[in-house]
């Protein structure tokens, strides 16, 4: 007996290419959501988006999620939060933004760890200076 391979509908097809083409390269996250139920992907949260794009690296989609109502304190099931994503990757550009932005830089994680012993554990000194900095200008001494 032969079976024959049902073809997907086009525009299934037509999106999977979409997003492999966008999503990797850090592209608008809004749009893979906006796919996502076409393809059959998850729906997620503007919050795991947010973090997400942290991680990435991806300032034009944080600006965008964040304008669109993110929660910036947002935890993943570990704590984690934009700040800490990024920096655990030594994104300086996107700590940076996420500080001007009001990321709070005393949450701790599950762990008990901020977003300055992360940097500080991966080794990204440049991401722990800004942090260090951003400290010293916005506590006042005691």
């Amino acid at each position: 007996m032969t079976t024959t391979r049902r073809r997907p509908h086009r525009l299934t097809r037509i999106a999977l290419v979409t997003a492999v083409a966008i999503f990797p390269t850090g592209g608008c996250l809004s749009f893979w959501q906006g796919i996502s139920i076409g393809i059959g992907a998850h729906n997620y949260s503007l919050e795991d988006q947010l973090i997400e794009a942290a991680k990435r690296g991806n300032q034009v989609s944080i600006e965008d999620l964040l304008d669109r109502g993110a929660d910036i304190e947002a935890q993943k099931d570990n704590g984690d939060t934009a700040l800490m994503a990024a920096s655990s990757r030594g994104g300086v550009a996107v700590v940076e933004l996420l500080l001007d932005r009001g990321a709070d830089i005393d949450v701790r994680n599950d762990d008990g760890w901020t977003a300055l012993m992360v940097a500080s554990n991966y080794g990204h000194d440049e991401v722990a200076a800004v942090l260090r900095a951003w400290i010293t200008k916005h506590r006042p001494r005691r």
